[in-house]
């Protein structure tokens, strides 16, 4: 009977243990968009596959992040009040970690880089 509880124990401890470092390293993909314009760019939403984050506004030479958890495989839209949607082509899914940054000018990108890594390392 004590094995039976010691090993249900054990079993339920792994179990949380595997979950929270799930949890831990899973944070997404940390978006972070500069402003590089001039002028303020108004209610700047970032969306992509199964997710929608608001960075609100941003001043100019600001910046905002997010942190990006989408459900599927993806890419990710900038959309503001201002001007086009922006389409960001850097590639990641569920699981994926790192970080995406990119500069806009109000209508239009003027850099991005993608350093976007797979699994816990």
């Amino acid at each position: 009977m004590k094995t039976k509880t010691f090993l249900a124990v054990a079993a339920m401890t792994l179990a949380t243990g595997l979950g929270a470092g799930y949890l831990y390293f899973n944070r997404g993909v940390a978006v972070i968009v500069k402003n590089v314009g001039d002028r303020p760019i108004q209610s700047v939403v970032i969306q992509a596959t199964g997710f929608s984050g608001s960075l609100g506004h941003i001043a100019a030479g600001h910046s905002k992040q997010v942190d990006v958890l989408p459900s599927g495989k993806s890419r990710f839209e900038l959309e503001h009040a201002d001007g086009p949607r922006l389409i960001i082509n850097c590639y990641f899914e569920n699981g994926y970690t790192g970080s995406i940054s990119i500069d806009v000018a109000a209508n239009r990108l003027v850099r991005k880089e993608c350093n976007l890594r797979t699994g816990f390392l």
